[in-house]
């Protein structure tokens, strides 16, 4: 919940220019997690600014483990205007949907949101495996 002492947002953008280039994003990203808190909260996030002489000015919220559900992205491309993006794919302990939302936060930061939410492996995954296996294939 959004704390009653917390300045309004256009106080908060007065206050960005007079603070160092990360200071502005450590500024946006404080706030941007005011504005979400009743949302589910990351597990991870990064701040990037200028990187090898390329300004990109944004913020990466990342949802692992139980953290990492489909529900979370949705929560947080609600509230502040992404669309959501997801793939299957094979990740390091079976198959997980990739999702990810990307919105723009105080006309300044791109924030991209992150989960990579395991998948059941279905019965059928398993039988085909079986059935490819000469020793289990009846005869």
């Amino acid at each position: 919940m959004a704390s009653p002492n917390r300045k309004p947002v256009t106080e908060t953008e007065n206050l960005i220019p007079d603070i160092s280039h990360m200071g502005g994003l450590a500024v946006a990203l404080v706030v941007l997690l005011d504005e979400g808190a009743d949302l589910p909260e990351p597990s991870a996030i990064d701040i990037c600014g200028i990187l090898y002489g390329h300004i990109h000015d944004h913020i990466d919220l990342w949802f692992h483990g139980e953290a990492a559900t489909e529900m979370a992205i949705a929560l947080w491309a609600s509230r502040f205007g992404g669309v959501i993006e997801a793939k299957p794919q094979e990740g390091k302990t079976g198959p997980e949907l990739w999702a990810r939302t990307t919105f723009t936060f105080m006309d300044a930061v791109t924030v991209n949101v992150y989960a990579h939410v395991p998948l059941p492996q279905t019965e059928a995954t398993d039988n085909t495996a079986q059935a490819s296996d000469p020793e289990t294939v009846p005869a």
